[in-house]
This record gives C-alpha cells, structure tokens and sequence, in this order.
C-alpha cells in the first residue's frame, strides 16, 4: 500500500485543476491500459466545468459497485478548518471563515500593487519596468487567493481512498462483476454525482469510500433507502452505523443514490461527526495499518458479492 499512497497520494496528490486532474487520468489510463483493465471516461462539459469519471467495467453488469472521489480540494489557511460531511451549518461557518481570510489576503495584494503603480511614476525607466511587472504579479495572485488554490497534500480528501481503490483494481482486473468509478467534482461538491445520474440510475446500490487514512471513529454510513450489507461481519474495522436524517442525506452522496452505502472515518465534535486537517497543508496523517487492513475488508466484501 504504500507503493500507493506514494503515488496516488504524493506525485499525484494535487487533483484541483483541469490539468492536475488530467494528469492523474492520464497516469490511471495508463496503469489500466498496461494491465488490459476494460475501462471509459464519462464526461460531461458545461459552461462552468468540466466533469470526468473514471469507470473501470461496466457498471450495468457488475454486482458491485464502488465509487471514490479523485478530485482534491483547494487550500485553506485557516489553521483550524475542519470538514463537516453531515452538518450544513458548520461547513457554511468554515467557507465564510476562509472565505473572509482569502477576501483580506487579495485586498492586501491589490492595495500593495497600487502602491506600487502609484509610485513607479517618479523612478526611472528600470525600476518602472520592476515595478510594473511586480504590480502584474501581485493582481494575479490575488485572484489566485479568491478562486481558490489546489491543497497539495490530501490524504483525506481523498488520496488514501484513491490508493486503496486502485489496489484493488488491479486484485479485480479481470472480474466484470465488480465496477470501480473514479469521481470527479465530488470531493467537496454534489456535482459529480449528479452528473453521474447519466450513466450509473439513481437507484443503482453504491458503496461510496470517503476519508480512509485516519480518525477514531469509523462510520458506514446509510440513508432511509440504503440496502444493508455486511460489509465487515468480523468486525475488524469497528464500525459504527449511522442512519442520516433526511437533511443529513440531502448534503451528500447517499441523497443522490438512496439506496447507497458511505464509509468514511473521523473524529466527535461533540454531537457532529467532523474530519480535521481537511483542504489544509497538514493533510498529511495516514494510519498505513488501517488503511491495509480497510483494504482487506473491502476485498473480502467484494469477493463474497460476487459469488452470490
């Protein structure tokens, strides 16, 4: 797993951009090319993003069906940001904090290349050129700061789920029984599954792998309609059972296929259930032995669907 995690999780940690993105499908088609894995891109273009799923098999034939989201966040400078998966209110807080943050950061920028321009007028032609060039650089960082810039380390969200994913498409390689989709626009975002409504029906059984590097709680998550599955019947994860409300399920994965399963691991704030360390440079945690051990559970439980 480890060869993983190096891989998925650090060359290619960065999934924020339409190129980062590229990159990573471009280094999946190969790896599935090289072992003649069957596989397509769904993609879907609109007048604001660029949406592509990765599917390895076909999901109208298999038995089981596990999806993963490969896209990354943007950062955050917000020491103590945390990702709220059920609570609404909370992740609102948190985007208005950083939000706030990256809005006084562009300000600063800007009023410094002001300053600049302001003042280049009475230095000579060398300086006016710095000058300039600076004050043009200051601009474009600053609209960097409001668009968002990509985190570079993301164990979390959600390259320890991408490496396990990928450890076991190769195990699977050549069982169409069971399908693995890549997701885009879905790390922090409903759109990827939305869109993906076009090619998996909304009433297809999911098994959805959220954050799988760390955290004490570990959570298989279900809304009113999911299926119940015995994902884990030894008990080696220790996982507790959640059923989300209707407000709960409208916020994530499980509102757009009901009858899906979430497993993700975390940490208690109190009542909430919340991931640390997420969209922040100090993404970087990962307990290998859990993450094995996910693995193994995972495949056991792939192998006893197939089989029925």
């Amino acid at each position: 797993m480890k060869d993983e995690m190096m891989m998925w999780g650090v060359t290619l940690g960065k999934r924020y951009t339409n190129k980062e993105k590229s990159t990573f499908l471009q280094e999946a088609e190969k790896k599935l090319a090289d072992e003649n894995i069957d596989y397509s891109v769904y993609e879907k273009k609109s007048s604001i993003m660029d949406v592509r799923h990765l599917i390895v098999h076909c999901p109208e034939k298999a038995k089981v069906i596990i999806a993963v989201p490969y896209d990354t966040p943007e950062n955050t400078l917000y020491s103590k940001y945390q990702w709220y998966p059920f609570s609404k209110s909370k992740k609102i807080k948190m985007d208005k904090i950083c939000l706030l943050i990256n809005t006084m950061i562009a300000l600063l920028l800007w009023f410094a290349s002001a300053a600049l321009l302001l003042n280049m007028m009475h230095m000579n032609a060398v300086i006016r050129i710095i000058f300039a060039i600076l004050s043009i650089m200051l601009v474009i960082e600053g609209f960097r700061f409001l668009k968002g810039r990509p985190n570079h380390i993301n164990f979390s969200m959600n390259s320890a789920a991408v490496a396990v994913t990928m450890r076991l498409v190769s195990e699977f390689k050549n069982c169409i029984d069971v399908c693995f989709v890549f997701m885009d626009q879905s790390i922090t975002s409903l759109e990827g599954s939305k869109i993906l409504k076009g090619k998996v029906a909304a009433n297809t059984p999911i098994l959805y792998l959220g954050n799988l590097a760390d955290g004490e709680e570990h959570f298989l998550v279900s809304g009113p309609k999911s299926d119940r599955i015995e994902l884990d019947p030894t008990n080696e994860l220790n996982l507790n059972h959640k059923k989300l409300s209707v407000a709960q399920m409208e916020q994530c994965f499980v509102g757009q296929y009901p009858r899906s399963l979430m497993l993700l691991y975390g940490d208690r704030d109190d009542t909430d259930f919340v991931i640390k360390n997420a969209k922040h440079r100090n993404d970087t945690s990962v307990d290998m032995e859990l993450l094995e051990r996910s693995e193994q559970v995972l495949r056991k439980f792939i192998e006893r669907k197939i089989s029925e």
